[in-house]
């Protein structure tokens, strides 16, 4: 489009100078004229161009007044005509005021003369070149920045990786590429040295060849080099690197070019890896086309053959063959199909010898079978030592299943000692026994029996097997192995001692092993089988290994027993002592809350318990306490927990009970103790009396702490109101 300046030339109220309009038209710029102010406003174009039109505005200032002058300004740098614009003010006389006031409102220029005055045309004219110089650099402007634009685009979306490199080396500027390549965000890679992101060993070689593109010893080079990406991975890129040179030759910076050729490299090294082991393999490796001549010979094939790779290349493979082998490879075999068979194979020297062939295909470019690869191993010392394998397989064999029976009891021995240890009661243990006892002995039956020393009498407790139908309980004098205190086998009952507590019928044969540990024998280990010479040496030696274990864990388990009664009891009076009372407490709370079930305490305590130690003595006093704690024993349910609390005090909880309930149960225990008649060494010690507080949940409280507490209030007022009563708490 034609670039325009349009010159409108407001006279108000007289004629335009023919002079002036000869001078403006000497501008080159379309010339209007308008003689009033609001014919301005008329002046836009329908749809004007920014770009290509700009309007200059000439105005006679000679107005009525300041106002007027300042107000036409400002109205016509209001009108939408383009961005550009000149605004010359022509006035008649150079007042100061108004001179500063027109400028202000606007005006590119000013000019004290009248419109008569050639001034005026010359003024005019320059002020119309300024305009044109305006619009030029702005359409310059434009056009670079429509360059930049597209240099961009082409900088940032390019296949390859670009980097703009400063003379320091130091990386000026690179593209999305590069940055995805290297994994680096922009503002990390920006600014950073070029060694830093290649590899050591290639910094060297890539700085000489910067150095000489530099000093204008080359224009540019190209090389393969390896870069270390942000996550220390290894990349491998050709880089293609050239300088830029400003107007004087001087080089100013050099661009990068590099290509991604990590998959190149890769499949390079894997070609030359194999052709390595090609190379280095012992065995025969050869090549060659369908109709049979060799085209490839490693090392290994003139080891087996004879033959040097200049002696066997264009011969036919047919001149190693001795016996043809069944596998051959053709145009229809499956693609990637493997074939193995076993021939003779005749060697330089005319030897035959075994070998064990692996056949596969070797296809073009298209896919179609070119030729045939083979390979070939020597198997004479395998055939040697496949014979002897084959005289000792049997015994081996037989070995193999000692062997595999021997783990399988190491294991289940192993399984059968883990979870002992891991049992926390003996009912847990004998469940145990019983279960991976008929695993260890799956031909055996088998019982433990463990001593109940109130009846003095042997239980049974764990069995399978034939054992299952063993006799329930037996004396200890029915076993002959508990009469001698040891192992007691009988390898056929029809002839052998057997023990009294044997089933009818009597098994073929059996061992009983005593349980013992630390001295003490509290079991008997019985293990039998329905045949005569059933239970073998190695069967033996099988039971006393598990008898044994038995017998430990079982020990443990009892000691553990011990230890946990007595950490929990209180010895004197066998009751529960003050730490599992709080425990208990605790937890029956919580289960009382989640079933929204009452819960009472019944705290007691001995009245005068103090005076009768002080007058029938400690010991008098310890024999009171147990006596007491059988009466609380006696007077609390299967569920209900009985504890010393501390000294002569006693703790009751009772769970799902009501209070009135508590409390009637509170009244039957202080009744008891006051018929209570305790004698000390054949003396009486006398009459004794109880007081006692109930509180319960949820009416005194939903803590351990609040019932415990009301409890206690509720006996202080029980001692207050004259001992031997019972209160329950408010």
């Amino acid at each position: 489009m034609t670039e325009v300046i349009h010159v409108i030339v407001l006279a108000l109220g007289q004629a335009l100078d023919p002079g002036l309009v000869a001078a403006l038209d000497g501008t080159g710029a379309t010339v209007s004229t308008r003689d009033t102010l609001d014919a301005l406003e008329q002046d836009a174009p329908s749809d004007p161009d920014p770009v290509n039109l700009n309007q200059l505005y000439l105005l006679d200032a000679r107005l009525r007044s300041l106002a007027e002058a300042v107000e036409l300004c400002e109205r016509v740098r209001a009108l939408p005509a383009g961005d550009v614009r000149g605004l010359l003010v022509a006035v008649d006389d150079g007042d100061t005021e108004r001179r500063q006031a027109v400028l202000a409102a606007g005006a590119d220029d000013l000019v004290t003369a009248p419109f008569t005055d050639p001034a005026l045309a010359e003024r005019l004219a320059i002020v119309g070149r300024l305009v044109k110089l305006r619009l030029e650099r702005r359409r310059l402007s434009d056009s670079l920045q429509d360059e930049a634009s597209r240099f961009r685009a082409f900088f940032d979306d390019a296949a390859n990786g670009i980097a703009v490199v400063g003379l320091d080396g130091r990386t000026m500027r690179s593209n999305r590429t590069l940055q995805e390549m290297l994994g680096y965000p922009a503002a990390e890679l920006d600014g950073r040295h070029a060694s830093e992101v290649t590899h050591p060993d290639d910094v060297e070689l890539d700085s000489h060849l910067r150095t000489e593109l530099v000093e204008g010893k080359r224009e540019r080079y190209a090389i393969e080099q390896r870069y270390l990406r942000r996550d220390g991975s290894t990349l491998w890129g050709h880089l293609s690197v050239s300088v830029v040179r400003d107007d004087q030759g001087c080089v100013r910076f050099a661009v990068g070019m590099v290509e991604d050729v990590t998959a190149r490299k890769e499949v390079e090294a894997a070609r030359n890896q194999l052709a390595a082991i090609v190379e280095s393999s012992n065995d025969a490796i050869v090549g060659h086309t369908l109709d049979g001549t060799i085209t490839s010979w490693n090392t290994g094939a003139m080891q087996t053959y004879g033959y040097t790779a200049a002696e066997a290349i264009g011969e036919r493979i047919s001149m190693l063959i001795a016996v043809p082998a069944d596998a051959e490879v053709s145009e229809g075999d499956h693609p990637g199909r493997i074939d193995h068979a076993q021939s003779e194979h005749i060697t330089k020297d005319g030897r035959r010898i075994p070998v064990f062939l692996t056949f596969s295909a070797i296809r073009g470019t298209e896919g179609e079978i070119v030729g045939a690869s083979m390979i070939a191993r020597d198997i004479s010392e395998r055939r040697d030592v496949e014979r002897e394998l084959f005289d000792t397989n049997e015994t081996l064999r037989r070995r193999v299943e000692e062997l595999q029976q021997r783990t399988r009891e190491i294991t289940l021995l192993y399984e059968l000692g883990d979870l002992l240890q891991a049992c926390r009661t003996a009912e847990e243990a004998y469940k145990v026994i019983g279960q991976v006892g008929a695993q260890i002995f799956p031909e055996e039956g088998g019982a433990l029996l463990v001593r109940r020393e109130a009846h003095n009498l042997l239980e049974v407790v764990a069995s399978w097997g034939m054992g299952a139908d063993y006799e329930a309980f037996h004396t200890p004098d029915d076993c002959w192995a508990l009469r001698r205190g040891r192992t007691h086998h009988v390898a056929d009952t029809r002839n052998g001692l057997s023990c009294h507590h044997l089933q009818e019928p009597p098994p073929g044969s059996y061992v009983c092993i005593p349980i013992t540990a630390q001295g003490e024998t509290f079991g008997l280990f019985y293990i039998s089988n329905a045949e005569p010479d059933g239970v073998t040496e190695t069967k033996l030696r099988l039971c006393g290994t598990v008898a044994e274990q038995n017998a430990l864990a079982l020990s443990n388990l009892r000691m553990q027993e011990t230890l946990r009664i007595q950490s929990i009891r209180d010895p004197l009076t066998n009751l529960y002592n003050r730490r599992y009372m709080e425990e208990s407490l605790d937890r029956e709370i919580r289960r009382a809350a989640r079933s929204e079930r009452p819960l009472s305490v019944i705290m007691a305590d001995l009245d005068h318990f103090k005076h009768f130690n002080d007058s029938f003595g400690h010991e008098a006093g310890d024999t009171l306490l147990r006596e007491l704690g059988r009466i609380l024993t006696e007077h609390i349910r299967g569920g209900d927990i009985a504890c010393r609390y501390g000294g002569e005090e006693f703790i009751l909880i009772m769970p799902e009970m009501e209070l009135d309930e508590a409390r009637a149960r509170a009244e039957q225990i202080r009744l008891a103790t006051a018929r209570m008649n305790v004698v000390y060494r054949g003396r009486s010690l006398g009459r004794a009396t109880i007081s006692l507080g109930v509180a319960g949940y949820p009416h005194q409280g939903t803590s351990a702490h609040a019932i415990l507490r009301a409890a206690d209030a509720a006996l202080y007022r029980a001692k207050g109101a004259g001992r031997d009563a019972v209160v329950v708490a408010e």
